[in-house]
């Protein structure tokens, strides 16, 4: 018998107005396997509902060096306070890879011992919202943005899982999907990659086509329905 997908929520650092609400209304909503929790991303965490933190804290992860809560050291003593050591993973600021690579990193070793299928994510707090922000990081870097995208990239195409990101984009691994679009969106590739595109939207490649990595090809659609995917290599969509 196939085992069930399971979920897990990943928290980043950045934060906006409305983060908090959705936070609280997708962990009513589905069930989750386990939280990351990526250095500042704990601050999500700390306003969750209380039920859901004493819920979750037990399949809790943090990982990070600390760097976007130096400034806030009540942050870090309610760090210590909510996790155990085991849940708990520092690293030096110094060294060869971001703290979301780190994350997904344990991510993958901790399911991967489960025996699971690939798990579809959840991640808030890893794109720059525009927004107020509350979180020691008030806005993202460019570098940071393109890096965090290109790990999640990696993830989904090593382990055939689908990332969704702050509502905003979908990161899909090859293959077949559909969804219910409405409104703009787009998708990119990182490699060349054959895609056909169906349904209710406005433009369509029911014959299929070559699409070139980081193409403006199927740039700005329009979405009015029901949306048919088939694409060869993993690939971004995205929301507007």
């Amino acid at each position: 018998m196939a085992r069930k997908k399971q979920n897990i929520l990943c928290l980043g650092p950045i934060d906006s107005i409305s983060i908090t609400r959705e936070l609280n209304n997708l962990l009513r909503q589905k069930s989750f396997a386990a939280i990351y929790l990526v250095d500042g991303g704990f601050l999500h965490f700390k306003k969750l509902n209380a039920k859901l933190q004493k819920k979750y804290l037990p399949k809790t992860f943090w990982v990070g060096d600390g760097d976007s809560l130096r400034e806030c050291h009540s942050l870090v003593k309610a760090l210590f306070k909510h996790f155990p050591d085991k849940q708990k993973f520092f690293h030096s600021p110094i060294k060869d890879a971001s703290d979301t690579k780190l994350m997904l990193k344990l991510l993958q070793k901790n399911w991967m011992q489960s025996n699971g299928s690939p798990p579809d994510i959840y991640a808030y707090g890893f794109l720059n919202s525009g927004a107020a922000t509350t979180t020691p990081i008030k806005e993202q870097r460019l570098d940071h943005l393109l890096c965090n995208v290109g790990e999640f990239h990696r993830f989904s195409k090593r382990n055939k899982s689908t990332l969704f990101l702050d509502r905003k984009a979908i990161i899909l691994p090859a293959g077949k999907h559909q969804f219910k679009i409405e409104g703009l969106f787009s998708l990119i590739f990182f490699q060349k990659s054959r895609v056909k595109l169906m349904g209710q939207c406005d433009y369509t490649l029911p014959e299929g086509a070559i699409i070139q990595p980081f193409s403006s090809h199927m740039l700005s659609n329009i979405g009015r329905g029901k949306v048919s995917l088939d694409i060869q290599k993993t690939a971004l969509l995205t929301f507007s």
